[in-house]
């Protein structure tokens, strides 16, 4: 289906460059393979902030699969450098579901980093706990 957007649509910007490499990278975080998911979804980073919301695939999907790419390769750093993209741009995504699900996942990011406090905030943020070890 990919390759028949792709080859049905080649001046389709968006397309191309967000919505496709997107379901690309979804994909491969699927199959376990963050460094493919990266690469495919570095494509989108110079238009992941300007893409309008609502719209499925749309507005910081990449930066959420990239985010999820990085949790899985253990860079909680860079993971949670593309949630708190997320979080800072309320307006930007509005009730989209990668909002809530950014505040899980960078609860998850600093939890990894040992990082308990920024943990409970942000999970507390998002109407969770994390359990910590005593």
């Amino acid at each position: 289906m990919v390759e028949e957007l792709r080859r049905n649509y080649p001046s389709n910007t968006v397309l191309n460059l967000c919505r496709l490499p997107a379901i690309g990278a979804a994909i491969e975080l699927n199959q376990g393979h963050p460094s493919q998911q990266l690469v495919l979804l570095e494509v989108a980073r110079p238009y992941e902030l300007g893409e309008p919301s609502p719209n499925p695939l749309g507005t910081l999907y990449p930066a959420y699969l990239r985010g999820q790419a990085y949790l899985l390769a253990l860079d909680r750093i860079a993971a949670a450098a593309e949630f708190r993209k997320i979080l800072e741009r309320r307006g930007t995504v509005l009730n989209e579901p990668i909002g809530p699900l950014a505040r899980l996942q960078i609860g998850r990011a600093y939890s990894m980093a040992g990082d308990t406090a920024k943990a409970k905030a942000a999970a507390k943020s998002a109407g969770t706990t994390i359990a910590t070890k005593k």
